[in-house]
């Protein structure tokens, strides 16, 4: 969804917000989307960072914090 820059280390990262996971549909479309990210160089926690959310449990504003302290400041 989102392509940032850590203006400290010049490091890219990829942000994907998944926002329906309880939709079938979309839920299997971005595992896919997922699996192309790596196969071109994205990992998970490396420089690809996941949020994700379902209408029972929206996205927890503290964890987003958290990566944006972790890896963006």
């Amino acid at each position: 969804d989102f392509l940032v820059l850590d203006r400290r280390t010049r490091k890219e990262y990829v942000i994907e917000h998944l926002g329906m996971m309880d939709k079938i549909g979309y839920y299997n479309y971005n595992l896919n989307k997922i699996g192309i990210l790596e196969q071109n160089g994205y990992l998970l926690g490396v420089n690809l960072l996941i949020l994700h959310e379902t209408s029972d449990s929206p996205i927890n504003i503290l964890t987003f914090r958290r990566y944006v302290e972790e890896y963006l400041i």
